[in-house]
């Protein structure tokens, strides 16, 4: 199995080595979503990645000897969609209203897809570009969901602790 750690190290050195980089994933790719904000990242930075094949399956990286990192000038450096998942399940348990900065729909991270998890339990979601917002009236019960959690490993024990006070 290929680590997203791992692969995202080969990634991100591609842009500096001598020569097109081609890495062919040949095993399963654990944690798609942290090669997919590497990507965005390195996009960011002027540096295209050509993915050719499913990210969930064994897709294969090119990337050009033309390569090379430029400043974007400015960046937004985002707050951690892992630990905004405490704060999301917070709001969600209790019946309030948590907005959490940082992070939102043009989030890179893959695990703000929690919060959309929290509205299959019975929250409502505000997306905004840099934050999300999760209210829940009190008198909407929480529903049980069955979610493959792959896609937001990090998040995975939280849901665990939310599900705690669903039906």
């Amino acid at each position: 199995k290929m680590s997203s750690q791992f692969l995202s190290s080969l990634l991100m050195a591609a842009p500096v080595v001598d020569g097109d980089v081609t890495i062919s994933i040949k095993d399963e790719l654990i944690s798609a979503p942290y090669v997919a904000l590497t990507i965005g990242l390195m996009k960011k930075y002027g540096v295209e990645v050509e993915v050719t094949g499913d990210m969930k399956g064994t897709p294969s990286f090119h990337i050009p000897a033309s390569a090379k990192y430029s400043s974007p000038k400015s960046i937004l450096v985002e707050g951690d969609a892992s630990s905004a998942s405490y704060f999301l399940a917070g709001a969600t348990i209790t019946g309030g209203t948590v907005t959490v900065r940082g992070c939102g729909s043009e989030s890179v991270q893959g695990d703000v897809a929690f919060a959309n998890v929290m509205e299959q339990m019975g929250a409502t979601v505000t997306w905004n570009p840099e934050s999300i917002t999760i209210t829940r009236d009190p008198s909407v019960r929480l529903k049980g969901v069955d979610v493959d959690c792959g896609e937001i490993p990090d998040a995975a024990m939280t849901l665990a602790v939310a599900a705690l006070f669903a039906e």
